[in-house]
């Protein structure tokens, strides 16, 4: 099992340098004016460096024995089915609810599927979540989110 994640780990390495090569011929710019290809080249070294990494995990940790069972056995399907779902009805009501509302709901649900004991520690991070990138990109960016259920107070 343990070859065939070293294949996957240089296929996602061939991956990321090859969108580190390919966006260099659409500008890079700079941190101030990035260009083109400026996202292209972080996405492609971000992916490479992860694949390295993981990469050298696989070859310097000895291999640990798993039993006979099958690959999928232990999976946790539900974490999983709840985000995809989680992420459809964001995009379906993100133009309705609004950006804040909406992925003031995602976050909850989100913060939530990590230990569901813990609301209070899911509101605090939904709402840092919300106001975070709400400074960041409506307030210092300018860009505008959908304002949904809050368009009349100006939000």
């Amino acid at each position: 099992m343990r070859g065939l994640e070293k294949i996957a780990c240089l296929i996602w390495l061939g991956v990321g340098g090859f969108f580190s090569v390919g966006s260099v011929k659409y500008g890079v710019g700079s941190l101030s004016e990035p260009g083109p290809g400026f996202f292209p080249l972080f996405a492609g070294l971000m992916l490479s460096t992860a694949a390295i990494g993981h990469l050298a995990r696989l070859i310097l940790k000895p291999c640990i024995s798993t039993s006979g069972g099958t690959l999928w056995a232990e999976a946790r399907w539900g974490r999983g089915v709840a985000v995809v779902a989680g992420l459809i009805l964001y995009a379906f009501t993100v133009n309705f609810l609004g950006y804040l509302i909406s992925t003031f709901l995602l976050m909850l649900v989100f913060f939530s599927l990590y230990d569901w004991k813990r609301w209070k520690m899911a509101l605090i991070g939904s709402l840092a979540v919300i106001s975070v990138t709400y400074i960041v990109f409506s307030v210092w960016l300018k860009v505008q989110f959908p304002a949904g259920l809050l368009r009349g107070l100006g939000v």
